[in-house]
């Protein structure tokens, strides 16, 4: 939610959401937005269905692949990513665990976002105080302007969200 509630003010027509999971991010933001149109993509197979049939009907394609590699370059006005941010091994659970840091994952995530995003464009990415998010930020910032949009504090963590406008 808060990942939704960070960007769907923002302005857009073509949106992707990179690890899309159940879908739900990418049916509120293209089902909430008359003219907009959404991919979603997710590694896993099982959440690539899920997120299928959650946006079923709306204009909004799921595709399974590996973050937004069959997509052209500068291809979107808006980018959210909610990637595994808590460190450990990404092979125990690939879903939770973001690699070394708990950025490993989420770097490629985001600067892959970044590629398929056009110029002017936003893109939103949820990261963990439980992880290096600080190297995270100072990565995506070589792409663009970083601005810490929102976070919520949980039992044990606090999330934020980060917007990069691609210059």
């Amino acid at each position: 939610m808060l990942l939704l509630r960070s960007a769907e003010t923002t302005p857009f027509r073509f949106v992707l959401e990179i690890g899309t999971g159940s879908g739900f991010v990418l049916g509120h933001l293209v089902g909430g937005r008359p003219g907009s149109e959404g991919v979603g993509t997710d590694i896993d197979v099982e959440s690539a269905q899920e997120a299928r049939d959650r946006t079923d009907g709306l204009r909004a394609e799921v595709v399974q692949c590996d973050c937004a590699a069959p997509f052209r370059e500068e291809a979107f006005d808006l980018v959210v990513v909610n990637p595994p941010y808590l460190e450990g091994d990404s092979a125990s659970d690939p879903a939770v665990y973001g690699g070394e840091g708990g950025v490993q994952i989420p770097r490629r995530m985001v600067e892959d976002g970044i590629r398929a995003l056009k110029v002017g464009g936003s893109l939103f990415f949820v990261t963990s105080s439980h992880s290096d998010y600080g190297a995270l930020v100072r990565g995506a910032a070589s792409h663009g302007e970083v601005t810490g949009v929102s976070e919520e504090r949980l039992f044990f963590e606090r999330l934020m969200v980060y917007r990069v406008v691609k210059r």
